[in-house]
């Protein structure tokens, strides 16, 4: 087991006016590619109009996240739920995007 520590956050927010779920796509490689290189994982749920998401890692690379997701103009952050600190269990999340209409099986998710 690791005593590192780990962030993790949880919010709600949708999609600001003017931008509609296409935009998602882009949302999604940005993320993958900023959270793979800083340590980053979670999961997005995403329903066509309002985002749910979990996040967790390096306390520094999540806070450093949650201010680009604050910034970021195609959505409004409407209720950040939680932040919390803890050390790590040893385990070894995995980050998967899911939609409503996503195949996910129990075996996909960890």
């Amino acid at each position: 087991m690791s005593n590192e520590a780990l962030s993790q956050f949880v919010y709600y927010s949708t999609l600001a006016d003017g931008y509609d779920a296409t935009c998602v796509g882009a949302i999604i490689k940005t993320a993958r590619a900023f959270n793979a290189s800083n340590g980053i994982t979670g999961v997005l749920l995403f329903d066509g109009e309002r985002f749910c998401q979990y996040i967790e890692g390096n306390p520094v690379a999540v806070n450093a996240l949650v201010d680009r997701i604050r910034q970021d103009p195609r959505h409004k952050v409407s209720r950040p739920c939680s932040m919390s600190l803890s050390p790590r269990d040893g385990g070894t999340p995995t980050g998967p995007w899911l939609s409503p209409t996503s195949a996910a099986t129990p075996s996909s998710i960890r």
